[in-house]
């Protein structure tokens, strides 16, 4: 990451990513686990379910409800 880019702070920048935490640390453990896993460092579904030890229809619905929490409390789906 370029310099400009991490010190392109704007006050909208800061309530998103402040907002974003807080949807993230009120998620139960295992459907922030599991949605941190897959959005942000990339796992497939099946690497996560390994991972995790999870059956993949167990972790396929943990990533349901996940996004589905993380995109309606940013007010991202209705």
């Amino acid at each position: 990451m370029t310099h400009s880019a991490v010190n392109n702070h704007s006050p909208k920048r800061e309530v998103l990513f402040d907002e974003i935490v807080r949807v993230l640390d009120e998620m139960p453990e295992e459907l922030r686990e599991a949605f941190i896993l897959n959005h942000y460092l990339g796992r497939t579904p099946e690497q996560i379910a390994a991972q995790t030890g999870s059956q993949r229809k167990d972790l396929d619905a943990r990533l349901e409800v996940a996004n589905r929490i993380f995109f309606r409390s940013l007010r991202l789906l209705r």
